[in-house]
């Protein structure tokens, strides 16, 4: 017998206003800014926490000025890891080990929704 299970999600959905040019080209021009530098994000409140974009897709849907209908961006947060910093438990030393930096530790993602024509950006509770 399958069991079926009942999810609710959650959705923040925060307004955004750019401080001039309100249109939604404008907003479409700074998604892609955001996208082509790819920015580290440091997460506040935590240690070597941090956030970096992983995949960005704008909707093949477009309203008459060409403006996608939305732009879905995918985060992925994950913590630094200092090669400086090992210790190991048994023999109680501090240890420094050769580490490839581009490899971090506990990985999670998250799913963000931009609607460019009403400016609001939809996030799943997580």
């Amino acid at each position: 017998m399958d069991r079926v299970v009942n999810r609710q999600t959650t959705w923040y959905v925060i307004n955004i206003k750019a401080r001039r040019n309100q249109m939604p080209q404008h907003y479409v021009d700074a998604w892609n800014l955001i996208h082509e530098q790819d920015p580290l994000i440091e997460l506040p409140k935590t240690t070597n926490r941090y956030a970096s974009i992983r995949t960005m897709s704008f909707s093949k849907q477009c309203d008459n000025d060409n403006i996608p209908h939305y732009i879905e961006t995918k985060l992925v947060a994950y913590t630094l890891i200092d090669p400086e910093r090992f210790y190991n438990r048994r023999t109680k030393e501090d240890m420094a080990i050769d580490w490839d930096t581009d490899i971090v530790a506990n990985k999670k993602e998250s799913e963000l929704i931009f609607v460019p024509s009403v400016h609001t950006l939809v996030v799943k509770k997580n």
